[in-house]
């Protein structure tokens, strides 16, 4: 499981890191969205959610006390994206279809089906963003066994004859991948910090 980097939420404790901060709504306003939308029904609905979520964020992460275990900073986070939709489905002028009490029952409960679904977005979103990240390290070539024999579920066999290679070949640029992206897992996570 991808988490968030102590050293970024260090860093997000300062108001004033514009860099953080930059880099913090890059990574998560895609994953907050995807969380979002679907439980808003309008963009600017969603988007109004998200800006609450951000200004909470800002106001109360210097008091976050990181428990150092694995997933504690995404959790933080889901109970106040969980706070922020709930005062959205309970306003007066919205009219939800579902229960808001039944759908935030589901994002409290972390064996719901709604917060596992949001666990694998989570995953997702930080590996490709991580992904993305590594990308320009690597021959195109390289990439692309990488990618469609990893991403895309295709066939070694079928990848090499494909790009002129061996299926050795195609295996030894997957791993070279692969190990990149450990590599960027562990220099996200910091020094065994996890959140």
């Amino acid at each position: 499981m991808f988490t968030t980097s102590l050293t970024l939420i260090g860093r997000l404790c300062e108001p004033a890191d514009a860099e953080a901060w930059a880099h913090f709504v890059a990574l998560y306003a895609p994953l907050l969205r995807a969380w979002v939308r679907p439980l808003c029904g309008q963009d600017a609905d969603a988007d109004d959610v998200i800006q609450e979520v951000l200004v909470v964020v800002v106001r109360r992460l210097p008091e976050f006390a990181h428990s150092r275990r694995m997933g504690a900073f995404r959790k933080w986070l889901k109970a106040v994206v969980t706070n922020k939709l709930g005062d959205y489905l309970r306003s007066d002028a919205r009219r939800p279809v579902t229960s808001p009490g039944l759908i935030l029952a589901q994002l409290a409960d972390p064996s719901s089906e709604l917060s596992r679904e949001w666990e694998r977005q989570h995953a997702q979103h930080l590996t490709h963003a991580l992904l993305q990240r590594i990308q320009h390290e690597f021959e195109p070539a390289t990439w692309e066994a990488f990618h469609r024999v990893t991403m895309l579920g295709e066939p070694t066999a079928s990848v090499a004859a494909a790009l002129g290679k061996t299926a050795n070949a195609v295996m030894i640029a997957r791993s070279r991948v692969l190990a990149r992206l450990r590599e960027e897992l562990a220099a996200w996570e910091g020094d065994g910090d996890i959140s």
